[in-house]
């Protein structure tokens, strides 16, 4: 088995990935939305918070919290990459009444 060189002069732009001089946002892509979906400034100090009052009183809702929320970002991931349309515009599409719901939740 031969291996090339990472600086492989024959390799063509094909090849090898695209360079970019500097930071890019575009790193983080998706992923990135979604955690902050999931995780905010208030989660953060609300639960140090509950940790330090109550101890492990609460860590039974901790848990079924995020059970409960898990199929719901799960469905929303496939939704998405299933069809290529946003949540929102599926929302609108079903019903109004479920476009209101999602902007009040």
């Amino acid at each position: 088995m031969t291996t090339q060189p990472l600086n492989n002069p024959s390799a063509t732009s094909d090849t090898l990935p695209a360079q970019q001089e500097g930071f890019s946002w575009r790193i983080f892509g998706p992923g990135i939305l979604m955690a902050t979906a999931a995780i905010g400034g208030s989660h953060l100090i609300s639960s140090t918070q509950a940790g330090a009052l109550y101890g492990w009183q609460l860590a039974i809702m901790i848990i079924l919290a995020n059970v409960f929320k898990y199929p719901f970002f799960r469905f929303a991931t496939d939704y998405v990459y299933d069809t290529g349309e946003s949540l929102i515009a599926g929302y609108a599409k079903r019903s109004k009444a479920y476009l209101w719901i999602y902007f009040i939740l």
